[in-house]
């Protein structure tokens, strides 16, 4: 997986491998679930919490191999702000 970051004064291009994104997940703050889910609907805020993300992740690991080079994320803002995340 390719995360690519383009901003004022940054440009990251970062490689993940696809075995690493649940350990990328693991990282991540119990916070940041937290923050994120008091902005979720209530019936869906269950599926915002660090075991979800990870348990997803590990089913989707072979989809992610079939379809290498698949982007799922593209944003490109007003301010020239880009990110794209690429299989």
């Amino acid at each position: 997986m390719r995360v690519r970051v383009k901003a004022e004064g940054i440009n990251l291009n970062i490689p993940v491998p696809v075995f690493a994104a649940g350990a990328a997940v693991k990282m991540i703050p119990d916070s940041v679930f937290e923050k994120a889910r008091k902005n979720i609907p209530k019936p869906f805020d269950r599926f915002v919490s660090k075991e979800y993300v990870i348990a997803v992740c590990d089913e989707c690991k072979e989809i992610f191999r079939r379809n290498k080079g698949l982007e799922i994320i593209h944003v490109e803002a007003g301010d020239g702000t880009f990110i794209s995340v690429k299989l």
